[in-house]
């Protein structure tokens, strides 16, 4: 019987029966697997399967297997296909083990009739492989799909699914995952046949560096806890907002930008003061501005840092936090008062003559006085000029002149005119002369007068007068040139008075102003006033360095 030619050839003699008996692989010892209900070994197994074609044989009752005298080994012993018995009647004993579906003989002599030749359930005796995710015993070793050995990591179902053991499980090629969570490894991890952002289970996880997450079905820029951005522009959260792996003014996106309170924006790698359009600087020294030039949202005078500090022209300082005038080493004045310390009390660029506030009107004025536009005029070197000299250059006094042009002084028609040494020009038909004068209204100096340097003068060149421009915009200018001082030394004084035809201006214009300071104004009186004092413009009195190189005064008629 088949059972004796399988024991006869392939059972190790030393060995138990019930070793060979089996249902599954598993129930043969290491080395042997399950073949038709017998354990044998492996290398038997692939034998025996190659050759179940069978050969011709002696021995009836078998199913195609090759007869022989049966002693020794030399009996390849039967396969069992399912297929029909030889026809021909047995011995009432059961067939080999390989039963026409499923179910053995009765054991029953039998008449000689086939059997139906039905394959055992589910076996393919045709191919003899296994398709390793069909549920079906192809290879009818009574091994379904992964339980044979041969589909081992053989794909066993959808989507990446292999045998692995005994199971068909996941393989996707990456990490097997019950839910997909690597999602950055082109990998369907979980084999539901969707990878990396196109699983929903992926959403919100990571799937690049840099902190790019699953966004609906696309791996983006999560912002790392900031705004998502395409490119870095918001540089001051400290945050990757474009997932480059830099953050604010490492960025380079960032370069320019704001990244900080009161106009700090990002400069090379640093988050650094921009000086919100003017200077930038560590503490604010520039404080005039208008500008936060130290980024602390203060700025110029409202930034302590500016206290004392230049804020403005002509010697403004920061004071608390106002820019005010510092008096420029004098006492500070809304109003020049002080007008012959030789500073500018009022922050105006003018000090003292050179201020009109120290040009002073009289009761109703007739005249205002201001700063004048124009130039010097030499009248000694003009065309057509008259040099008037005298014998000892001391107090003298010119004839009585007639005026070029008609002329109004304080209201008051004046056509002749007379010049002194001593710094002044009246109006009339009588001379006066004088070497000083009291501060104004004065009947000690001479009225009606223009005086552009009342006080005791020494001519070494003469007087010059001229006339110039032409009808009805000409001037008459009267000079002093190179005038000394008969109570100090090393003076020169250069000066004119202008008088203008059509406008009735009247301009005192100081050249050089050579001297100290009580020279240039101690003893002097400088202004005008009409004939009996009631109207006068005084500008200085008895004011040490009051006159000075440059110093420019016109009065307007009112």
């Amino acid at each position: 019987m088949c059972a004796g030619v399988l024991n006869a050839c392939i059972i190790d003699t030393k060995l138990e029966e019930k070793d060979f008996v089996c249902g599954t692989n598993d129930d043969c010892v290491s080395g042997y697997v399950c073949f038709e209900r017998v354990c044998i070994t492996r290398e038997e197994f692939f034998s025996r399967d190659a050759g179940r074609a069978g050969g011709s044989g002696g021995g009836s009752g078998t199913a195609g297997g090759s007869g022989g005298a049966g002693g020794g080994c030399t009996l390849e012993c039967p396969t069992f296909d399912g297929g029909p018995d030889s026809g021909e009647p047995d011995g009432g004993e059961p067939d080999a083990g390989a039963p026409d579906g499923g179910v053995p003989d009765s054991g029953v002599a039998d008449s000689g009739v086939p059997d139906s030749g039905t394959p055992d359930a589910g076996c393919d005796a045709g191919t003899g492989v296994e398709v390793c995710g069909d549920g079906i015993d192809n290879n009818c070793n009574a091994q379904v799909d992964c339980a044979e050995l041969s589909c081992a990591m053989m794909s066993c179902g959808l989507n990446g699914r292999v045998c692995t053991g005994l199971m068909c499980t996941c393989g996707g090629g990456g990490t097997p995952e019950a839910s997909e969570l690597t999602c950055n490894d082109m990998r369907d991890n979980d084999c539901d046949g969707q990878f990396d952002c196109a699983d929903t289970s992926c959403s919100g996880r990571t799937c690049g560096a840099n902190g790019r997450t699953c966004s609906g079905t696309s791996c983006t820029c999560s912002g790392n806890g900031g705004t998502a951005q395409t490119f870095e522009t918001t540089c001051s959260d400290t945050r990757d907002n474009d997932c480059d792996g830099l953050t604010d003014c490492a960025d380079s996106s960032c370069s320019g930008r704001s990244c900080g309170a009161n106009g700090r924006t990002c400069s090379g790698t640093s988050c650094q003061c921009s000086g919100n359009g003017g200077t930038p600087q560590t503490n604010e020294t520039t404080c005039s501005d208008g500008d936060d030039n130290d980024c602390d949202g203060l700025a110029d005078c409202a930034d302590t840092q500016c206290a004392g500090q230049s804020c403005g022209a002509n010697g403004r300082t920061c004071a608390g936090t106002s820019c005010t005038c510092s008096g420029n080493g004098g006492t500070a004045q809304a109003t020049e008062t002080s007008c012959s310390d030789g500073f500018d009390n009022d922050c105006d660029g003018l000090a003292d003559a050179m201020d009109p506030s120290c040009m002073t009107a009289g009761p109703d004025g007739g005249y205002t006085s201001g700063t004048s536009p124009q130039v010097f005029v030499d009248a000694c070197s003009q065309a057509g000029s008259t040099r008037h000299t005298f014998g000892d250059a001391d107090d003298d006094v010119t004839p009585v002149l007639a005026l070029p042009f008609a002329f109004d002084f304080y209201g008051v028609p004046v056509t002749q005119y007379w010049v002194t040494t001593n710094g002044y020009l009246g109006f009339g038909g009588s001379t006066n002369l004088t070497t000083n004068g009291n501060c104004l209204p004065s009947p000690f100096a001479p009225r009606p007068g223009i005086y552009a340097d009342l006080d005791d003068l020494i001519s070494t060149n003469g007087l010059c007068t001229a006339v110039t421009g032409t009808a009805p915009n000409r001037k008459l200018v009267i000079t002093w040139p190179n005038m000394s001082h008969f109570n100090y030394g090393g003076v020169s004084f250069t000066f004119s008075v202008l008088l203008s035809e059509t406008t009735k201006t009247i301009d005192l214009v100081y050249s050089t102003m050579t001297g100290t300071a009580q020279a240039r104004g101690i003893d002097a009186v400088v202004g005008m006033q009409n004939g009996d004092g009631s109207r006068f413009n005084e500008l200085a009195c008895f004011q040490s360095g009051y006159l000075m190189t440059g110093l420019a005064i016109r009065f307007t008629p009112n």
